[in-house]
């Protein structure tokens, strides 16, 4: 394993604190059995080769060897490492939720051909960006670079789908719904899955992963057996389902998937994780009420008071960050364009909403700490950022 490892330039690349000169140390740590090495190199791994979100020069060339790690049938850390893979892929879940990145790979290599089209006089003049790391056209070299890599994996993944170990099978199952150039290759086995593994949870991951992989046509040969596990199986199996239908086809849903839906947004302001009873669902970082909101805005489209009016009754009981996501869907449906007025040009269903989220903590406030990626939500939609600053917006 890694005979190439060193044969890599990592001085010669970057990622988000400068040389790749220590990605060799850390890939080998990657591979270690100690699960306190992996940890630290892991965690290291989110920093560097992936930051808060963005990919480097480094990244795409990390992707094989993370493959060769995978590959050894009996490493202990599979799931995170599928997981880190999956990050590498696609950034954050909850940017693509829940129609998946398919467009966006096309976009992306149809600009990357039309860049590297240009005569190679105006190519070498292009600005890096800000902080000197790349231009446009190498930006999107390393996203496409590092899809490609991450495909040579897929007969691994689809593997995996058979481990013994149920959380790896959900890894796999979140891993292959991000590449949807190869879904001929894997879909029949997820399909396997979602149908007849012997877990709930799996099957309802399945289910989720081959319908955001698949897209309108491709699904469509599955949506009798869908709806038929909508009508019958275990809540967290029908949940998979309603995301799975409302992900195909939103318009032409049955209301059943509307009202699972609503119930899922609902349950994730509840109590159930305390008592041990919640699902886990890989996107959206497990956050259900989330994705089900998102799906939502597909499906309640023309009647978006639905949705607005679950989520009002579920917010008060969800934490900070279910509650923060929820909370940015709903304002998505109801300032479609930045609100830059005063409290006077707020309709009804606009200031009832404000109202709550005046009154409510969860998404302001993690403990006492005041969470500012809502607060920069709110500041984004052109509304007040603090709790104490919106009410006084909303004061007569």
């Amino acid at each position: 394993m890694f005979e190439q490892l060193d044969e890599v330039d990592w001085a010669s690349m970057n990622h988000a604190y400068g040389s790749a000169a220590d990605v060799p140390k850390l890939i080998r740590n990657l591979a270690s059995d100690d699960a306190e090495v992996r940890d630290r190199a892991l965690h290291a791994a989110y920093g560097n080769i992936f930051h808060q979100g963005s990919r480097y020069e480094a990244t795409a060339p990390t992707v094989p060897f993370l493959l060769e790690i995978l590959a050894q049938p009996d490493y202990p850390g599979q799931a995170a490492l599928l997981h880190l893979l999956t990050h590498l892929v696609m950034g954050y879940s909850e940017s693509w939720i829940p129609l998946g990145v398919g467009y966006q790979i096309r976009g992306m290599r149809k600009e990357l051909a039309e860049l590297q089209a240009r005569p190679a006089e105006v190519r070498a003049n292009d600005p890096k960006d800000g902080l000197g790391w790349g231009t446009n056209e190498d930006w999107l070299r390393w996203m496409v670079d590092i899809t490609d890599e991450a495909r040579k994996g897929v007969p691994r993944f689809v593997q995996l789908l058979g481990s013994d170990d149920e959380y790896v099978r959900m890894a796999a199952a979140y891993m292959l719904s991000w590449l949807p150039e190869d879904l001929e290759t894997f879909a029949p086995a997820l399909w396997e899955v979602a149908s007849n593994d012997e877990s709930d949870t799996v099957r309802a991951n399945a289910l989720i992963a081959l319908a955001i992989a698949s897209g309108d046509e491709t699904f469509e040969e599955y949506v009798e057996a869908t709806e038929e596990m909508l009508a019958g199986a275990e809540p967290v199996v029908r949940f998979g389902a309603a995301v799975a239908l409302g992900t195909w086809n939103p318009k032409t849903v049955p209301d059943a998937v509307v009202q699972v839906l609503l119930d899922a947004i609902a349950r994730s302001g509840s109590d159930v994780a305390e008592e041990g009873e919640d699902w886990c669902i890989a996107w959206c970082d497990g956050d259900y009420g989330a994705h089900a909101s998102a799906v939502l805005t597909l499906v309640c489209a023309d009647d978006p008071a639905r949705i607005v009016n679950a989520v009002s009754d579920a917010l008060p009981g969800m934490q900070t960050l279910h509650a923060a996501a929820a909370a940015g869907t709903v304002l998505g449906l109801l300032f479609p364009d930045r609100f830059d007025d005063s409290a006077a040009s707020l309709d009804p269903a606009q200031r009832r909403f404000l109202a709550l989220l005046s009154e409510v903590r969860a998404p302001w406030f993690l403990g006492d700490t005041t969470f500012g990626n809502f607060s920069l939500t709110m500041s984004g939609f052109g509304l007040p950022g603090s709790m104490e600053e919106l009410r006084k917006f909303l004061a007569p």
